[in-house]
């Protein structure tokens, strides 16, 4: 699936996939917009899946994006494919693997920026990941919109 086979309306989510943590955040087809939600905490690339369905019950959206990283390592590749392959199984929907070669670094720099401006204090170790799950979703959103 490519971002122009998302729905044509409701909600996308989603993940930035690490192996110690999974940002997550949310999106409107129509809008183009994403809201970073929360970082969720991996071990060794297994995710809560409890906490993830609880966010599919709250969110309800149609279709997942899952940033891919342009050249993973081989147990994240492996850890990534099995994440994929559990949002299938237990949600039913379609998963969009997307490129997020620059995701993490563009959450640094939006991060800095907002700091620099005096809009944000601190920095918790999962912003990164969150803000750059909404710049994944972001991103494939308004290459269909």
């Amino acid at each position: 699936m490519d971002a122009t086979h998302l729905p044509p309306q409701g909600a996308v989510m989603a993940f930035d996939f690490g192996m110690a943590r999974i940002g997550v955040a949310a999106g409107g087809v129509e809008s183009g917009v994403a809201t970073p939600l929360t970082t969720l905490k991996a071990e060794s690339g297994r995710p809560n899946w409890t906490e993830i369905g609880r966010l599919v019950d709250e969110y309800e959206p149609a279709a997942f994006v899952v940033g891919q990283p342009p050249e993973a390592a081989a147990a994240m590749a492996a850890s990534l494919r099995a994440f994929v392959r559990g949002l299938r199984k237990r949600h039913g929907l379609e998963v969009l693997l997307y490129d997020e070669a620059a995701s993490s670094s563009e959450a640094r720099a939006r991060i800095r920026e907002l700091r620099a401006s005096g809009m944000r204090k601190r920095t918790a170790a999962g912003d990164i990941d969150k803000i750059a799950a909404a710049i994944i979703l972001e991103d494939c959103l308004n290459r269909v919109v």
